[in-house]
């Protein structure tokens, strides 16, 4: 048995820690300290007395590991296949391709080209009617066919918005059954609204669930992807998606589901990035790291500039290679838990986001 190294120290109270805290800041009151983030009250100091245990994260992961995402911008189409295969090369396991127009048969092949699906996640975003979808997605499984990769290993996504059951049923039984087909998205806000985003996220996801038939929720859910844009503010995206998965638990449980957060891909928000790519460089860092210890599954660090250059891609997927493989915070599932501060914080973000999405049932 481990030798408990904590037994000859005294343990120290709360009002005794005060009166420390007290004392050093000569006078000055320390509600002075407390923060706001909306219309809650965040004081600058927590005691273990204070920690209240929400199991943030699912008790089922092993690991907080995560998959290391890029945006690809599909527009040419050899020229994304070339910039896909040079993220790879470059550590990527996750390729996201963005598209503003619909693109036939030959364009996918071309873009899939050498890309090895079985070793990768593939994932594709753009506005289309779910015939289209369809298509992509018959399409993409004729070529793992044709390659002699087995179908149902893959995977992937697309981002599909969350409709009546009725016009996405015939999907749920698609070959690519390891791809997640329907999105749930959290848009980027500012930090005060933290709370209200994820109440509508909460409610898209109530909604879902109550216009599907009992025997198929579970069908639904596990071809679900829920998608974040976070910001710059680090403690408060830590919390937000942390408060998410209590949400996500409290709303299974009510529909009797034991299913946990679905697949959980972050993004760092474009409007968070500033002017100087210096400065989008540092700051990604530490908005990375809110993604990864709020449990992140895939993360996508957005290039520090508009051109999206060789070298600031570079940088970009660097930023999660070193998170991973020199701080290791893909080792321990829940990095963030203990931390008497933002345990406090995210219980008071879920509790106000349940209360918004209460208010408007």
């Amino acid at each position: 048995m481990a030798e408990n190294i904590f037994q000859d120290f005294r343990a120290v109270s709360k009002e005794e820690w005060l009166v420390k805290v007290e004392k050093d800041l000569k006078g000055k009151p320390l509600s002075d300290l407390d923060w706001m983030v909306g219309d809650m009250k965040i004081p600058p100091f927590y005691h273990s007395s204070d920690l209240v245990s929400n199991g943030a994260l699912s008790s089922d992961r092993a690991n907080n590991d995560w998959e290391i995402g890029e945006d690809i911008h599909w527009r040419n189409t050899k020229e994304a296949n070339k910039a896909a295969l040079e993220g790879l090369m470059g550590g990527v396991n996750a390729t996201v391709f963005h598209f503003s127009s619909e693109k036939n048969d030959h364009d996918l092949r071309v873009l899939l080209d050498q890309i090895e699906l079985p070793y990768i996640s593939i994932h594709f975003r753009g506005d289309l009617a779910i015939a289209k979808w369809k298509d992509i997605l018959n399409t993409i499984a004729e070529i793992a066919e044709h390659r002699a990769y087995d179908v149902s290993t893959l995977k992937g996504s697309v981002n599909l918005k969350i409709t009546s059951f009725e016009e996405i049923q015939d999907l749920l039984s698609h070959p690519l059954s390891g791809w997640k087909l329907l999105q749930l998205e959290l848009p980027y806000t500012a930090k005060e609204e933290s709370a209200e985003v994820l109440a509508h996220g909460l409610l898209q996801a109530y909604e879902l669930l109550d216009t599907t038939p009992i025997d198929q929720r579970v069908a639904v859910l596990d071809r679900l992807m829920i998608r974040v844009a976070i910001g710059a503010s680090y403690f408060v995206e830590i919390a937000k998606l942390r408060a998410l998965s209590i949400l996500w638990a409290n709303l299974a449980k009510a529909y009797g589901l034991e299913q946990g957060l679905p697949d959980l891909e972050v993004v760092l928000a474009e409007a968070s990035h500033d002017k100087n790519e210096n400065t989008n460089m540092i700051r990604s860092t530490t908005q990375a790291m809110s993604a990864i210890i709020g449990g992140a599954n895939r993360l996508i660090v957005r290039s520090a500039s508009k051109e999206c250059n060789t070298f600031t891609r570079r940088i970009a997927r660097n930023v999660q290679h070193l998170l991973k493989m020199e701080s290791y915070l893909d080792r321990v599932v829940d990095p963030a838990a203990g931390s008497y501060y933002i345990e406090a914080l995210t219980t008071q973000l879920a509790q106000k986001a349940w209360d918004i999405f209460q208010s408007k049932l």
